[in-house]
């Protein structure tokens, strides 16, 4: 089975900005963004904060992991309402920086990739991490903690 749209995309690269996060977050993966049901995707990425980049045009990888959960038609209406909101808000790079020192420096106003993913499940009543705080949010814990349904590694 091959996901099409509205999937969770996990990125892999071996850019040097990428390989510190993946270090850091002991993980295979650096990025994650929401492709939604019209194929487009969302993505908090610095620089340009929040944005909503046209079908095809993902964020570049050599390698990702895509993951989905069955959800209702409304669930995903939701879902892609509260992702599409929040084009336009700026990258919380201080988040970022916090990351790489163990520190909490996540704004409530700011999105890095992994809280916005993590808002677009809240959003529609999932709770990825449980325990893990969503300031906390990386790719790698959203890639490992959750029970994904369907799983897909691709090349």
């Amino acid at each position: 089975m091959t996901l099409a749209t509205n999937y969770t995309r996990f990125v892999h690269s071996d850019q040097w900005f990428a390989r510190i996060i993946q270090w850091r977050t002991k993980s295979k993966w650096f990025h994650v963004e929401h492709v939604l049901s019209d194929g487009s995707v969302v993505r908090a990425f610095f620089p340009g904060g929040v944005q909503h980049l046209p079908v095809g045009q993902v964020t570049a990888s050599s390698a990702e992991l895509r993951c989905q959960f069955p959800l209702t038609t409304a669930q995903i209406a939701a879902g892609e309402a509260f992702l599409l909101a929040q084009v336009g808000t700026k990258y919380d790079w201080f988040a970022l920086i916090g990351l790489a020192f163990g520190r909490n420096w996540a704004s409530k106003t700011r999105w890095i990739c992994a809280k916005l993913e993590d808002g677009y499940y809240k959003a529609i009543g999932i709770e990825l991490l449980g325990t893990v705080a969503d300031v906390y949010a990386t790719p790698a814990n959203l890639a490992e903690y959750p029970p994904w349904t369907v799983r897909e590694t691709m090349p």
